[in-house]
């Protein structure tokens, strides 16, 4: 069974391209513990919110 993990973030306005870049960065290793899919997104209607998700192989 996989597990998802979705939230946001709320970040000081005028960051979030700072807070994307800064937590896009490549996640060496995520994959050797069950990390299979890690995205973040923002929309420009919520100009100081981003949205991460995460699949995990297990609850671990």
């Amino acid at each position: 069974m996989t597990f998802a993990h979705v939230g946001t973030l709320g970040v000081k306005p005028g960051h979030r391209d700072d807070v994307v870049a800064l937590i896009s960065r490549p996640h060496l290793g995520n994959d050797d513990i069950g990390c299979l899919l890690y995205e973040v997104g923002v929309n420009d209607d919520e100009p100081d919110t981003v949205f991460v998700m995460e699949l995990w192989a297990d609850e671990n």
